[in-house]
């Protein structure tokens, strides 16, 4: 059986749960696969999106600097580059930030901001 992004936002969330600070870490590492994994369909679609590869930063790159209309889907598609940037910057810290506190909060912050990108993937559409 593959793994879908649901399962990497479900499995972020019963880390959530734990009570070491490397739950959460791996909380909030896991939340932002989720969403980078769920935003890479909609990629595929942005013009170039797909054909210049699917690094993290080139698809955070599509998102953010998106100049397509109508404007309504513009605003969308940079605030989802918003998204997965903020996302990525947490997963940064609970992967790398060792001797950094990592708190609940943060980790709970990750699991929402990948909540909020996954309704904006649901509403948006080229």
């Amino acid at each position: 059986m593959t793994a879908t992004p649901h399962d990497f936002l479900s499995i972020a969330e019963e880390l959530l749960k734990g009570t070491e600070e490397i739950h959460l870490r791996c909380a909030a590492s896991r939340a932002y696969y989720a969403a980078y994994h769920s935003s890479l369909p909609f990629h595929k679609k942005l013009p170039a999106g797909g054909s210049r590869g699917s690094t993290h930063a080139k698809v955070i790159q599509d998102y953010s600097n998106f100049l397509g209309d109508p404007p309504e889907l513009r605003l969308t598609v940079r605030k989802i580059g918003i998204l997965l940037n903020q996302a990525k910057s947490v997963r940064e810290i609970a992967d790398y930030e060792l001797g950094q506190n990592f708190p609940r909060k943060q980790a709970e912050y990750a699991i929402g901001l990948v909540k909020r990108i996954h309704q904006e993937l649901r509403d948006v559409s080229i």
